[in-house]
């Protein structure tokens, strides 16, 4: 399944892929197939401008810990502080295709959409949540978890962790107002996601069918 509302691009020749969604859906999966097809370049908040900060402070990589100092450098230093942190990290690398896979405010989107000089599309990823907490599980037992994920042992913490990623950012009115340029339906096997992917890339590269 899968939905667009806007159609084409502009003449910039800069790209920018945000994507949305809860914990486990799918997002850095469709982020790494589209950096691997495409050509794109990933950039993450947490990865690009959260972690450095983390590690120079010697602190704990732990979701929380990510979520708390993403809003409160916001808070402190002005609405777009990660956005330009994210912005100036992707100039140094002279990237005209980029996808971003943890858009969690309103911020964020209104910054790439109207301030960043590439041409924006936002692609909202959902996955029932019995699916995204059986990924984790599966993950889990496969290999130890990145100190990012460890707080998450039970399936109380992921609900918990889980309602707090919605409620302490924007993503939950995200996900319920914003209007997206695409929805991937993310219930299936990844064959199902790339196809959808694919989908949307003709679209927004203008590739004939």
């Amino acid at each position: 399944m899968l939905k667009h509302e806007r159609l084409g691009r502009s003449n910039q020749d800069s790209v920018a892929i945000g994507l949305c969604g809860e914990m486990y859906s799918g997002k850095d999966t469709a982020a790494d197939y589209i950096v691997s097809k495409y050509g794109f370049r990933k950039f993450s908040y947490s990865t690009d401008v959260l972690k450095p900060i983390i590690s120079f402070c010697q602190g704990k990589e732990t979701r929380e810990v990510y979520i708390n100092l993403g809003a409160s450098l916001d808070k402190v230093f002005g609405d777009f502080c990660l956005d330009s942190l994210l912005h100036r990290r992707i100039s140094q690398e002279a990237s005209k295709k980029v996808v971003i896979p943890n858009i969690r405010l309103f911020n964020n989107v209104d910054y790439w959409k109207n301030a960043s000089g590439f041409e924006f599309y936002l692609i909202l990823v959902l996955a029932e949540q019995r699916l995204r907490l059986s990924r984790w599980m599966k993950l889990l037992s496969e290999k130890p978890l990145h100190e990012y994920d460890k707080a998450l042992k039970t399936k109380e913490d992921f609900e918990i962790l889980n309602r707090k990623d919605l409620e302490e950012t924007d993503l939950f009115n995200l996900l319920h107002n914003r209007k997206f340029d695409f929805t991937i339906v993310n219930n299936s096997d990844l064959m199902n996601l790339y196809v959808q992917i694919d989908t949307i890339m003709k679209v927004i590269e203008k590739k004939p069918t």
